[in-house]
């Protein structure tokens, strides 16, 4: 029989209550008056004998299901059926990879700790996006969370994102390129696998980005986010302007339940542009930013920053050697500051006659020389020759002119480097001369400024190669010290230049440039690593590569009228 003070649950209540009467009726029935313990409501049930003896046989086993040896037996049980389940899927370690401190935090102390993962991960170069994109894609796969994955990257780094994958987390990715698309006849080769990896690049294609939207991907991992951009033009009417690769994360993270944009530069210096990226990620949130709003604390819970200085090992010591960055400046000599205002007026004539034609492909070939003036005194000479040569062709009729769209010049910056310099090499000859005359006459300017450009070229004196190499053989220069450094630098013309330099002080040099392919880039670093101390790359060629072990890296940089040359460390160690 029930007592006064008990607490039971049965069908018969919408809660547990305790018993405040029990009472027999007759023979058969009996009469108990209860409280609920959590709405406090008073209940008067009559309950037939042998539903009452049921209704104590269920409190008898519910005491002894929570009696302490019992309840040690089943947390026991628990944990070893939790264990036998995902330690096999489990990624905090394993025999290929032991994960660091900021690793840990940011997949288990941020993404995880919500229930849809959408976020940036932005972190300095070197922090490893790769194996933290490994971990989270395994710890959603262990969880049932997501089962079609697709990761875009730059082409040159598919191979190496699938190989780090499947060597670091078991995990095959099936690459996806025009070829799996041809073969793959009317089918679509974005849902015949769960596991895809594609070029960022290709997949902005409309015919390849409408197969890709419809395939449905659970988890959308997008490397070098950054190049999804987006602009907002004008103050009162407002106008934005969406490149291909922003229209392509617009279309697929809207229909992804999780997404990760992975970016070592996600600020332009536009909070407008950084607005919009963050609008892949929660449109919502993202969509318009009032007056008084900080662009700062509406988007840190979405993104996930460290820089190399905060990063650390188990024990507490800095992962990186503290980075510091030193400013070399110097003047032009007066040749080269002639030189420098006489290409620019050059430029600025030519720019301005073709925006009033709107002639986007000798714009955008002046905004090319522009950039090779920047850059050494051997790239705008070499760029001026190719220019002068190919209107030499297009005056005698031997070369067509090729026409650049508006779309082709707001959107150079998301061409992939292979793309960019094949664009460099179509337009350099565009002109926006109306007829012979005019053509002839700039063909005449280019030859007068060709010949200037040549004095000081045969010389060897320009000012920022003869600092460059104070720096590096000087009395107190970085080589004599035995370090191994990286020269970076924007122009291809320019790094073999340096090159032929530079191979005058010592036996080699090793260099990566755009048009090398990954397994290219890898014996040049490795012969960087073991026995050569000078590596030149450009920036495209420097896209993807690993080069911790060096830690002094030199920025052949782009100059103004007072040229400031940036010795820092970024990519480097």
């Amino acid at each position: 029989m029930l007592k006064i003070g008990d607490k039971i649950k049965g069908p018969y209540w919408a809660e547990i209550v305790e018993v405040r009467k029990c009472e027999p009726i007759d023979d058969f029935l009996i009469l108990i008056e209860a409280v609920g313990r959590q709405s406090n409501q008073y209940y008067e049930t009559y309950l037939e004998k042998h539903e009452v003896e049921a209704l104590e046989a269920l409190q008898e086993e519910t005491k002894a299901a929570m009696e302490p040896h019992r309840l040690l037996h089943y947390l026991r049980y628990y944990v070893l059926r939790t264990e036998e389940r995902y330690s096999k899927s489990r990624i905090k370690g394993n025999k290929k990879i032991i994960p660091l401190p900021h690793q840990i935090e940011a997949v288990y102390s941020r993404m995880l700790q919500n229930g849809q993962v959408r976020f940036l991960l932005a972190d300095d170069p070197g922090a490893g996006k790769t194996i933290m994109s490994g971990m989270l894609i395994r710890e959603l796969l262990a969880r049932k969370s997501a089962d079609r994955i697709l990761i875009l990257v730059p082409p040159l780094v598919l191979k190496q994102w699938q190989e780090e994958l499947n060597e670091k987390f078991g995990e095959h990715f099936t690459i996806i390129t025009r070829f799996t698309l041809r073969d793959s006849g009317d089918g679509n080769p974005f849902e015949k696998h769960d596991k895809c990896l594609a070029s960022l690049y290709w997949a902005m294609r409309e015919d390849v980005k409408n197969l890709v939207i419809t395939a449905n991907f659970d988890l959308v991992i997008i490397d070098e986010a950054h190049k999804m951009a987006a602009y907002t033009q004008g103050v009162k009417k407002k106008k934005v302007q969406r490149t291909k690769l922003y229209q392509l994360g617009e279309a697929l993270l809207r229909n992804s339940e999780h997404c990760l944009l992975l970016t070592a530069t996600p600020h332009k210096g536009d909070k407008e542009n950084f607005r919009h990226l963050m609008s892949l990620i929660d449109h919502d949130v993202f969509s318009s930013l009032n007056t008084g709003d900080s662009m700062y604390e509406k988007s840190n819970p979405y993104v996930i920053r460290r820089l190399k200085e905060s990063m650390v090992n188990f024990d507490g010591t800095p992962l990186f050697p503290k980075r510091t960055t030193k400013t070399l400046p110097f003047d032009l000599s007066s040749e080269e500051l002639e030189i420098y205002q006489e290409v620019t007026e050059y430029v600025r004539e030519h720019f301005n006659r073709a925006k009033r034609n709107n002639n986007h492909s000798t714009a955008f070939a002046m905004m090319l020389l522009q950039r090779r003036l920047t850059s050494s005194i051997e790239a705008i000479y070499l760029s001026l020759v190719r220019r002068k040569d190919r209107l030499e062709q297009v005056l005698c009729g031997e070369l067509k002119k090729h026409q650049i769209t508006q779309d082709t010049v707001e959107e150079f910056e998301e061409l992939s480097s292979e793309e960019f310099e094949a664009i460099e090499q179509l337009v350099e000859g565009e002109t926006d001369a109306l007829d012979l005359d005019e053509l002839q006459l700039e063909i005449d300017e280019l030859a007068r400024l060709i010949r200037k450009i040549q004095m000081v070229r045969m010389s060897d004196t320009e000012r920022k190669y003869l600092e460059l190499e104070s720096t590096l053989f000087g009395a107190n220069g970085l080589l004599l010290s035995g370090e191994k450094i990286l020269i970076f630098t924007e122009s291809k013309d320019t790094l073999e230049y340096l090159e032929r330099r530079l191979l005058a002080h010592v036996p080699y040099v090793a260099k990566i440039i755009g048009s090398y392919s990954m397994d290219q880039r890898r014996e040049e670093v490795e012969k960087f690593r073991k026995d050569i101390q000078i590596m030149l790359a450009t920036d495209a060629g420097g896209e993807s590569i690993n080069l911790q072990f060096c830690n002094q890296m030199i920025n052949y940089p782009e100059f103004r009228k007072r040229i400031r040359m940036r010795w820092r460390s970024s990519r480097s160690g």
